[in-house]
């Protein structure tokens, strides 16, 4: 079973691997996530910026840390991951035509330079 975990690398090192534009993004979705939660980031895995510490467990793996919330650069936007069990989060996305899977909302960047960022992030750390 692959298993993500925290790396050690400075965050402001892995933004620079990508191009102007992404970088720009993804800092601004940095500092929002920091300003709503005040959670410092962490790369995790490959290439997810992580907030905030836990332990999950399933049937594979047993008390692994992870993050709470985190994001990564994709292929058509920016995947964005949140608490994969909360009703809440599906139906606001679906409100605002957003694409999602158990736990990954998938952005654009009209996404998130806009209000429903910042909701789907206030509504996912409600619990």
């Amino acid at each position: 079973m692959k298993t993500t975990l925290r790396k050690d690398l400075f965050v402001d090192d892995f933004l620079t691997t990508f191009s102007a534009k992404d970088h720009l993004d993804m800092s601004y979705m940095i500092e929002t996530i920091e300003h709503l939660t005040t959670w410092k980031p962490n790369i995790w895995g490959k290439d997810i910026v992580g907030f905030g510490n836990m332990t999950y467990s399933n049937t594979y793996v047993k008390d692994q840390p992870f993050f709470k919330l985190g994001f990564r650069k994709s292929s058509t936007g920016y995947t964005l991951y949140l608490n994969a069990y909360d009703e809440a989060l599906y139906q606001l996305a679906d409100q605002h035509h957003i694409n999602h899977g158990m736990g990954c909302f998938y952005l654009k960047k009209k996404d998130i330079h806009s209000d429903i960022f910042k909701s789907l992030i206030l509504e996912s750390i409600k619990h």
